[in-house]
């Protein structure tokens, strides 16, 4: 090897270790711009976790809550679902339960089960439900 060679090879080298040293600083230059940012970012985070801890316990809480309510509404649901049963079969031997259940229109909505079942005339439609559309029938 002779010393132009050897002082080419060394200037290559040179070079390369000068744009890594460049390529180094840039990176960590650019580390340091973001920091606050990257740190800002983390504390915003943090609250945000912290909010979704307290709305997710609150909404536990909530549901706890309305459950509980739900199963007085349904207790009591039975109660009175008992009661107008009870003043269904009362009205069958006594007139002022049978006034009560006319005047405030109180009716069993279960078909009795000693009741016939009755068929529809020949050439009728039953009653459409309420909320559907009128079907075309071809």
């Amino acid at each position: 090897m002779t010393e132009s060679d050897h002082r080419g090879m060394v200037l290559a080298q040179g070079g390369l270790a000068l744009a890594a040293l460049v390529y180094l600083a840039a990176q960590t230059r650019t580390v340091f711009l973001e920091k606050p940012m990257l740190e800002a970012q983390k504390t915003f985070l943090a609250q945000r976790l912290s909010a979704l801890k307290t709305t997710d316990k609150q909404t536990g809480e909530a549901i706890e809550k309305r459950e509980s309510q739900i199963k007085r509404g349904q207790e009591l649901e039975a109660k009175y679902a008992a009661m107008l049963t009870e003043l269904l079969e009362l009205s069958k031997v006594d007139p002022d339960a049978r006034a009560l259940t006319l005047k405030w229109k109180i009716q069993s909505s279960q078909p009795s089960l000693d009741a016939p079942i009755t068929p529809l005339p020949l050439g009728t439609t039953p009653a459409r439900p309420l909320g559907l559309p009128h079907s075309k029938s071809p």
